[in-house]
């Protein structure tokens, strides 16, 4: 299998017409996707995500917070 993977990326970077630049920005783009929180763009990430909150701000789907006090004389009228 780690022979497989050897020599199709062999044959990827020896190849011409950018292929070794398309390999290695894939591989780049690949180790973003696996560790996004430890990239130099974390902060960039979490800017733009900012900026697309500020233009398509989330609809609220939940009304206000309700307290419900259950005491015991509840408790025993209606059970649990």
């Amino acid at each position: 299998m780690m022979r497989r993977a050897f020599a199709l990326l062999r044959r990827l970077f020896q190849a011409g017409d950018g292929r070794p630049m398309a390999a290695a920005l894939l591989l780049g783009l690949a180790f973003i996707a696996q560790f996004p929180e430890r990239t130099p763009f974390k902060s960039a990430r979490l800017e733009l995500f900012d900026k697309y909150q500020t233009v398509f701000p989330r609809a609220r789907d939940s009304a206000p917070v309700v307290i419900v006090d259950i005491d015991e004389a509840s408790l025993k009228e209606v059970g649990q």
